[in-house]
């Protein structure tokens, strides 16, 4: 785990002592070079833990999350150029070593084998990511989208703190190597509903469930082109992650306490992907569809059977790399027209072309076209949630039909039409844009050729 961490903050150093230009330069192609090295990772996947340390360990669920971690600092910071460019050096310098602290802390986080560690460096996470939403957000909203990140977050978080307290004291250890030995199960009384209330919470506001998803619109809208990334991409996974770790913790009393929350989510599903059929903000449309597939995410974890956990696996990694380069083309759009309402900027196609393969792909890819990693993920989950009850393939079906739909509204509002009459003297795209794209799609494909690497450890 350290060859990936020490080169991670040795980049602090390296982009403070960068000049001019060459600090995009340096601090994109080492952690790009970071970045490689991580897929080493994703070829350990045979054995089931490789364990460095007691602390730090990565296993076959952690590993492809660590790589897309890595995989996403270099394209942030390509993403961040034009949006930080009339900002002072020192600025400049201040924003990237955020994006790297917050590397460092998620990294951590997902190698981190003991349950208190996990849920330190999971709250340590929101301070860069709450920095990145206030300090660099575009509009004056964005104070209050990070008061609403912050308190969500953490208002779910503390019992499960209290309860984790309370497990270390009955346990004695909340490694995860050793939750399978432990002979501590949860039989259902209030108490122990709480308690199992109390863990699920804090992941299931993370991710986020139907009902306490307010706030993900809000820091989506708000935050730069770099926060919408990672938070999109990675820090929404932390709540699957957490969940599928402490799930080993919790039975038997998940088996019936998981009914209203999976009922919620197929539910939410379907009223979060209609919302979207009637937004005007594309920022806000990508978010609401987030919201959408985390919530199979939610259903698949909580059924908790081999299927499901690979089905839930495989969509968050393809949901992390989608949903990123659908942000990265949402904002290539507003810095040449300088508005995301949808109906002020028809007619793309016709000015970029290339752009409008991109977006195609995007568009497709987050509808789970085949041959994409995305189809895999939602075919397994549906799938599992089929055999757990039949009546689930009427939501989840509804639900594929309503994503196709604002999908391709989605593409259609934005590269079809006629052009409108404001939108001239256009800058044309630049290489620097159309390689951030084909760095978000060339791993979605690849990934179809041998889709093992991301399911989890039940293959």
């Amino acid at each position: 785990m350290l060859k990936i961490i020490l080169p991670t903050i040795m980049l602090i150093p390296t982009t403070w002592l960068s000049k001019g230009p060459m600090m995009w330069i340096n601090s994109t192609s080492y952690s790009l070079m970071i970045a490689l090295t991580s897929l080493i990772y994703l070829n350990k996947l045979d054995i089931t833990c490789t364990n460095y340390s007691m602390n730090l360990s990565s296993d076959s669920l952690s590993s492809p999350l660590l790589t897309l971690t890595t995989w996403l600092l270099p394209l942030m910071i390509i993403a961040s150029q034009h949006h930080m460019k009339k900002e002072t050096e020192m600025r400049k310098k201040l924003f990237i070593c955020l994006l790297i602290s917050l590397q460092i802390f998620l990294i951590l986080t997902f190698s981190a084998t003991e349950m208190v560690l996990f849920y330190i460096l999971f709250e340590t996470t929101l301070i860069p990511t709450l920095i990145i939403i206030t300090r660099w957000g575009n509009q004056s909203e964005r104070m209050k989208a990070g008061l609403y990140f912050l308190f969500y977050t953490l208002i779910g978080s503390l019992p499960l703190l209290i309860t984790l307290i309370y497990m270390q004291n009955q346990m004695g250890s909340l490694n995860f190597l050793l939750f399978n030995y432990n002979n501590y199960a949860l039989f259902p009384n209030w108490s122990n509903n709480l308690m199992w209330l109390a863990c699920i919470m804090a992941f299931m506001i993370k991710l986020p469930l139907y009902g306490l998803h307010l706030w993900l619109p809000k820091a989506h809208v708000e935050a730069p082109i770099a926060g919408s990334m990672v938070l999109a991409a990675i820090l929404l996974k932390l709540g699957g992650y957490g969940m599928m770790r402490i799930s080993q913790m919790l039975d038997p009393l998940t088996n019936y306490m998981a009914y209203p929350f999976i009922l919620l989510s197929l539910w939410g599903m379907v009223m979060t992907s209609s919302i979207c059929l009637r937004q005007t903000d594309l920022k806000s449309l990508i978010a609401y569809s987030s919201v959408s597939h985390m919530a199979l995410v939610i259903t698949a974890i909580m059924i908790q059977t081999p299927w499901s956990f690979m089905g839930a696996t495989s969509l968050m990694i393809a949901h992390g790399l989608t949903s990123s380069l659908l942000f990265c083309l949402a904002n290539t759009n507003y810095e040449r027209v300088h508005s995301r309402t949808l109906l002020l900027a028809r007619g793309m196609q016709m000015l970029f072309p290339l752009m409008g393969l991109w977006w195609i792909i995007a568009s497709l890819t987050n509808l789970a076209l085949p041959p994409t990693i995305n189809l895999v993920g939602e075919l397994l989950i549906i799938m599992s949630t089929f055999s757990w009850c039949q009546l689930t393939i009427i939501l989840t079906g509804l639900n594929i039909l309503i994503t196709a739909l604002y999908s391709l509204f989605m593409l259609i509002s934005t590269q079809r039409g006629k052009l409108p009459f404001h939108i001239y003297n256009t800058p044309p795209t630049f290489t620097r844009e159309n390689i951030l794209m084909s760095m978000h799609i060339i791993p979605l494909l690849l990934l179809i050729l041998n889709p093992k690497i991301i399911l989890g450890n039940l293959y």
